[in-house]
């Protein structure tokens, strides 16, 4: 009820069902739970059977209906069609009997063992090759395959991890025309611009994969850095050309 509450809150507001059709909707649940307590599983999957198809059959039923000259309820809307339809689903007695009423007189009629088998597994175990046990091994399967595709997706993110730290250090064990170590000009030139992004050293220095690339151009390497000057982090030119050097 919890549950079924905020969605009537939400179709009221929306001014997708009207209040009449939810309640005449509720008390028909009401009534199958309060004569087939035991049976509730089946009452849940008819709900959700009801209002994720159901609900649509029968809309395309009374447009067929009224294209075709037969009789439609009085209060019907095409362009506002689920308060009728709700009520028709409330008083569809062949789907409630199919889904609720029938399963559940076959299942005490022997003796209430076990829960109550809802008729898509009924048809499963009868006419399947294999019976439920084929939709049991693909309902097991599909955990396994989800693990799979997680693992998979971790082992990957760390493999580019790793490799952005392998060209990191490969870059920062560069050494300098004076042969100072980390990429830095003199061990005076910057390694980030204000914004926190990495420089790329080949292009500021004029050496290695960025060293031929244009002011302006991306840069090469696996990990994107920014091509700027280390000195006055201007884009427009190289360590080289800096006024400030």
């Amino acid at each position: 009820m919890a549950s079924w509450r905020v969605f009537k809150v939400a179709a009221i507001s929306l001014g997708i069902v009207s209040l009449s059709a939810l309640q005449q909707y509720e008390k028909l649940i009401e009534r199958l739970t309060l004569h087939w307590p035991q049976a509730w599983g089946l009452i849940a999957l008819a709900d959700d059977k009801g209002r994720a198809e159901r609900l649509e059959k029968l809309r395309r039923g009374v447009i067929v209906d009224l294209q075709a000259g037969r009789p439609i309820p009085l209060d019907w809307d095409e362009n506002n069609p689920w308060s009728v339809c709700f009520k028709l689903l409330a008083k569809d007695d062949n789907f409630l009997s199919e889904q609720v009423r029938h399963p559940a007189s076959a299942w005490l009629a022997a003796g209430g063992r076990g829960a109550p088998v809802a008729p898509s597994d009924i048809i499963a175990a009868t006419h399947l090759a294999g019976g439920t046990d084929v939709v049991n091994s693909l309902e097991e399967e599909a955990p396994e395959r989800r693990k799979q595709s997680n693992r998979d997706k971790r082992l990957a993110r760390k493999r580019r991890l790793q490799d952005e730290r392998d060209e990191l250090l490969k870059l920062r064990h560069q050494k300098d025309g004076h042969g100072h170590a980390g990429g830095k000009a003199g061990g005076k030139g910057k390694s980030k611009d204000k914004g926190g992004a990495e420089i790329c050293f080949s292009w500021a220095q004029g050496k290695g994969p960025c060293a031929d690339v244009v002011v302006g151009g991306e840069c090469k390497g696996r990990v994107k850095r920014a091509h700027k000057c280390q000195h006055c982090l201007s884009p427009g030119h190289k360590n080289d050309g800096c006024p400030q050097k």
